[in-house]
């Protein structure tokens, strides 16, 4: 039995052989680094015997890329009592988030309990004046850290 795979771009007929060495190629193990370029190929396996060929279900390519930080929390300034908003923007798909705040003083970031969102809203103290807040932005490709927003609290 001879076993080979075929691919196909978005919105273009299978074809074979694979355009690019690809490992695997002709053996029931197919390995491809997964890239921009090949985000949303179409892959499917042909196995061969004799005069018999049979097509497994298409598979489609997923490319996720690392988390970009499009826009860092800005610092703020809040009368104590009021509420201070920290956000960030980014992008990479099938997004989470944890943010992170280091106590005036410290050198340490601690996870913030229950933070998840890419907004995020804390009351202003005494105890928290000076803090400084991030965003950790993570997905399947990895994570990344915002910059640092400090809470001025008057």
């Amino acid at each position: 039995m001879t076993k080979r795979a075929s691919f196909r771009s978005p919105k273009k007929p299978f074809s074979a052989p694979c355009p690019e060495n690809c490992p695997g190629y002709d053996s029931a193990t197919l390995t491809l680094k997964a890239t921009a370029a090949r985000n949303g190929w179409e892959l499917r396996c042909r196995a061969t015997h004799s005069t018999d060929r049979a097509f497994s279900k298409t598979a489609v390519l997923t490319a996720v890329t690392k988390p970009v930080i499009t826009r860092d929390p800005q610092s703020v300034t809040v009368s104590i009592g009021e509420k201070a908003v920290f956000s960030v923007t980014a992008t990479g798909g099938a997004l989470s988030y944890q943010w992170q705040y280091k106590p005036k003083g410290s050198t340490q970031w601690k996870d913030w309990t229950g933070k998840t969102k890419a907004t995020a809203e804390v009351t202003a103290g005494t105890e928290s004046d000076g803090c400084r807040y991030r965003c950790v932005v993570s997905n399947a490709a990895g994570s990344t850290e915002s910059g640092e927003a400090t809470l001025t609290a008057k």
